[in-house]
């Protein structure tokens, strides 16, 4: 968790340097002890064998992105491609995968999760325009469910109540 927040921190520190025009090797020296720290970090994670990660890459304007996951093993792959698309992911979870694709514009996915002992999972791809998705709740049945949306103003709300 400690890692995450240092990688977030890192990551609003770097991207303005960037966008700037100044290259990664022009960083303060104050940010040496901070690459230190993610390194000793990385090796610690691969040494337990437990990690948390998410991996976001947006193409377009105005896309949003929201995610709270409190959960000892994560692993999130979020895709936006396209323009007014948001995801906003709120899990407390044993473990966590999800692999979420977007493509289109002004496509919605809520996904919200209070489930400490369970492993979740979500594999949603929506292709098109103003398709929604929400998400409640965690059971067995629920957690396996893969999910394709293709056109436009579709709507799926899934309610997994044990």
């Amino acid at each position: 968790m400690k890692a995450s927040i240092v990688l977030i921190s890192l990551l609003f520190t770097i991207l303005p340097n960037l966008s700037s025009g100044q290259s990664i090797h022009t960083l303060n020296p104050e940010m040496i002890p901070i690459q230190n720290l993610l390194n000793e970090n990385f090796e610690a994670k691969q040494q337990v064998g437990k990690s948390n990660e998410i991996f976001i890459q947006q193409i377009g304007v105005q896309n949003t992105i929201a995610s709270n996951i409190t959960s000892t093993s994560a692993a999130v792959n979020l895709n936006q491609n396209g323009n007014h698309n948001i995801i906003g992911i709120n899990i407390t979870s044993k473990s966590y995968r999800s692999n979420i694709d977007q493509k289109g514009d002004y496509n919605n996915i809520f996904e919200n999760i209070y489930a400490p002992s369970s492993n979740i999972s979500l594999n949603l791809s929506q292709n098109g325009r103003n398709n929604h998705f929400e998400r409640y709740g965690s059971n067995s049945i629920g957690d396996k469910l893969e999910f394709n949306m293709n056109g436009n103003d579709k709507s799926i709300i899934v309610r997994n109540f044990k």
